[in-house]
């Protein structure tokens, strides 16, 4: 075994986890697309797609996720393996799925195109969401660094000028604002990193198994947990669509969803592969508060042909309308935090106005 082969075998675990996140994903499955419909050889492909990834970065490629998977799948399929061993722990395993019933199909590059759609659907569904969340984020840090600066820099000046005993309007709002949020710099921090830490591990863990109603509380009154209701609710639509699409029975479908999803997930399909399996249709399961409105459109359409479409559409018209409001809601938070900043420093120039009053 080379160097090139030991570094590589190394690195594996590390290239795995890399490319299952990168955002490259979408634009190797794409290419992948292309290149078998001209060329249904999968081999040819994978080992086209890592000599030119090679022949450009010489050794340095063993350090690229990309070439790590497309080297790993040339290797697999050179010894007799199947196409979907070679994305087998590189992709999600809905994704995996529709290249295993491919496999048995025949219909490769309609397995491709779909696992294309379902990486990129996913993909702007969390991206959306992420970059939404930023200015709420700066809001944060740049109230809470007005208020912790505001007690350190500004009170003093102000009490150089009028004794602090005798702050009036303004200046007494902003000294008492301070005092609770400025005058403990590490307890302000202790409490914003404990409200992460909650939300972090509350949106998919705080759940009760067998009795979803709590969680539905929580989702109802605690700020934001509804929007990971709808995000979570949106990808198990286009998930369960495109397998559906790809000739996956319903009941196979939701155990994947289920099996490979968080606990959040896991426990609001749980009620819905045991209404399958009693043989209830699949819309009948589908119209849970899970999925809110799309469950009842679901429900009012009857299962065949057009079901399956039906449930396409939905899917796509639900992760619209999540990479659209609900970043225009977080961008209002933001804005909100922004505001408040603000209007602090407003206070604080109508504070330092009363004080020139009260000296003169």
């Amino acid at each position: 075994m080379n160097y090139h082969d030991l570094i590589l075998n190394f690195l594996m675990p590390i290239h795995r986890r890399a490319f299952a996140s990168s955002s490259k994903k979408a634009k190797v499955i794409a290419k992948i697309a292309l290149k078998t419909k001209v060329n249904p050889r999968s081999l040819d492909n994978f080992r086209a797609l890592a000599s030119r990834i090679r022949e450009k970065k010489g050794l340095q490629a063993v350090f690229d996720p990309v070439y790590a998977f497309l080297h790993n799948g040339e290797r697999i399929l050179s010894e007799a393996g199947t196409i979907d061993q070679a994305f087998e722990g590189w992709v999600s395993p809905e994704q995996l799925i529709l290249v295993k019933t491919a496999r048995e199909s025949g219909k490769l590059d309609e397995a491709f195109n779909n696992m294309l759609t379902l990486e990129l659907r996913i993909s702007s569904i969390k991206s959306e969401i992420i970059k939404a969340m930023i200015k709420p984020a700066i809001g944060i840090v740049v109230l809470m660094g007005t208020l912790i600066g505001g007690y350190q820099k500004m009170v003093p000046m102000m009490a150089e000028l009028v004794p602090v005993e005798k702050f009036i309007g303004f200046a007494k709002f902003f000294y008492e604002l301070t005092q609770i949020f400025g005058a403990n710099p590490e307890q302000t921090l202790t409490v914003l990193v404990s409200i992460f830490l909650f939300y972090a591990f509350g949106l998919s863990y705080l759940d009760v198994p067998n009795n979803p109603d709590i969680r539905d509380k929580y989702d109802k009154y605690i700020p934001f947990f509804v929007y990971y209701k709808r995000m979570q609710a949106s990808i198990f639509l286009n998930a369960l669509g495109m397998l559906m699409s790809s000739s996956v029975r319903s009941k196979e479908a939701l155990e994947l969803i289920r099996d490979n999803g968080s606990r959040y997930v896991k426990n609001r399909v749980d009620p819905m592969v045991d209404t399958v399996t009693l043989g209830h249709p699949l819309r009948e399961a589908l119209d849970a508060k899970f999925l809110g409105e799309d469950g009842q459109d679901l429900y009012d359409i009857p299962e065949g042909p057009d079901f399956n479409e039906s449930l396409m559409v939905i899917a796509e018209e639900s992760m619209k309308s999540v990479t659209t409001e609900v970043p225009a809601t977080l961008g209002k938070v933001g804005n909100l935090l922004l505001g408040v900043c603000a209007a602090l420093m407003f206070s604080v120039m109508m504070a330092f106005y009363d004080m020139s009053s009260q000296i003169s």
